[in-house]
């Protein structure tokens, strides 16, 4: 396999998988904007949906991109407190009650006949409820903060990528082209599967 050519098609990869994440955190954005906007609590109709919306799409930037793999480690670094621990909740969220269906820490509750539930409702019968643990209200805005830095960063380091790819103006674009083709995921997967035997091989050595 030509080093510079698997080198090159690597960098594409780093590319689209910004973008990818880029567009997902944008998605969060514009979600976190609609709480903000319409001051939408956690009494709202459209609260749990739009909750778990910005939950799937900030998660999915930091999800793995099969075959290439999760953005840069870099990106879920952040220099003040309010948007590293925005970004941590939202990640726990993604993880633990909106993308997957593990283990729930917040309970799954069963009450009695005649007890009182938590939103004050009496059970008429034997009743279950999951005691969500959702992001606050008055935090999402912490989320349309953190997710404009990462648009703000993302986009200028697309920038710099692409120029050198492309060149300056995309002089090195005939029109248009697509950024990762069918035979560039292949020699992805190709070197991938090389990887793992080599580490495999080591591992026994």
């Amino acid at each position: 396999m030509d080093k510079a050519v698997l080198d090159e098609v690597k960098e594409r990869s780093e590319i689209y998988k910004l973008i990818v994440a880029k567009d997902a955190i944008s998605q969060a954005m514009v979600t976190a904007h609609l709480f903000i906007n319409n001051e939408i609590d956690k009494d709202h109709l459209l609260y749990r949906q739009l909750h778990d919306a910005l939950v799937v799409n900030y998660g999915k930037a930091f999800s793995s991109m099969n075959p290439f793999g999760t953005i840069d480690k870099k990106w879920s670094i952040f220099t003040d407190e309010m948007s590293e621990i925005a970004h941590k909740a939202i990640i726990n969220q993604r993880n633990k009650m909106v993308g997957h269906r593990d283990f729930i820490p917040e309970g799954v509750m069963i009450y009695q006949k005649g007890v009182e539930m938590p939103l004050g409702e009496i059970a008429t019968s034997v009743k279950n409820e999951i005691l969500h643990k959702f992001i606050a209200p008055d935090d999402i805005k912490f989320v349309a903060v953190v997710s404009a830095d990462l648009i703000t960063r993302m986009t200028l380091e697309i920038s710099d990528r692409m120029k050198a790819v492309y060149g300056e103006d995309g002089e090195k674009i005939e029109g248009a082209l697509e950024l990762m083709t069918e035979d560039d995921v292949e020699l992805i997967k190709a070197e991938n599967d090389r990887l793992r035997k080599l580490k495999a091989i080591n591992a026994k050595n």
